[in-house]
């Protein structure tokens, strides 16, 4: 590979995820808009389903927002040449994840608790959406650290994890924009979900003709994951855990 080449091939990549970073944030305003982040503005009444506006729903929102943030700030650094703060701020996103798997476990049984779920979902089976994601999410942030070393893993590794946090803009995008057009709730949610996996894939097929390593098991874990979440909502043994939980 020439000098030139080599070049181009690293701008691409380094525009290539960071536009993956601001497309979902952007997915995950356009999802929360109605109900959230518009909500004083438009005045939407919030869907059925949606969690009462706590304080804890605002700090577990916060959590997220700044996540989504702070991904664009990331790969917006890999991009303007400067890795060396990216790295700096590797502390800022340790204490963003674990805010976001704490909180996000915390507003699940809180919801569960005062029966705000998605139609067709009971309180218990709907536990497993929530609680599947945080494992995922906060599992691949926690490989993708240990891969930091290794920049082509670890911002494949960040990116597939944040998409496990897309879920619940997804189920809300697919309420209020997609009606009829594919499932409604959490399925919808997953479905949308998966095309940020499928944009990876694209891009490792047209820039390596083969799919990066943790673009394959990544990617495979969180698909596979969704069929067995939905089982796992209608097994007995999982529902009377999450009623514990509940309390």
């Amino acid at each position: 590979m020439t000098m030139s080449a080599a070049v181009k091939r690293i701008r691409t990549e380094r525009r290539f995820f960071t536009g993956m970073a601001i497309a979902m944030a952007l997915f995950v305003f356009v999802g929360f808009a109605p109900t959230y982040y518009l909500y004083p503005v438009i005045g939407v009444v919030p869907v059925r389903g949606a969690e009462p506006l706590t304080p804890m729903v605002h700090l577990h929102a916060a959590t997220g927002t700044a996540w989504m943030l702070f991904l664009i700030l990331q790969t917006g650094l890999v991009m303007g040449g400067q890795p060396k703060q990216h790295m700096r701020n590797g502390i800022i996103g340790i204490i963003l994840a674990l805010a976001i798997i704490i909180l996000g476990t915390a507003v699940a049984i809180y919801s569960a608790r005062v029966g705000r779920t998605p139609p067709g979902w009971t309180p218990t089976g709907f536990m497993a959406i929530p609680l599947a994601s945080v494992i995922l999410f906060g599992g691949f942030v926690t490989v993708a650290l240990l891969w930091r070393w290794r920049p082509d893993y670890h911002k494949r590794l960040m990116l597939i994890g944040t998409t496990a946090l897309l879920v619940p803009a997804g189920a809300r995008f697919s309420r209020q924009y997609l009606e009829g057009l594919i499932p409604p709730g959490p399925v919808g949610g997953m479905i949308l979900s998966d095309l940020f996996l499928a944009a990876i894939v694209v891009y490792d097929l047209r820039t390596r003709s083969s799919l990066h390593p943790a673009t394959l098991w990544g990617g495979a874990t969180i698909i596979l994951s969704q069929p067995l979440r939905v089982l796992l909502s209608e097994n007995p043994a999982f529902n009377r855990l999450a009623a514990w939980m509940i309390g």
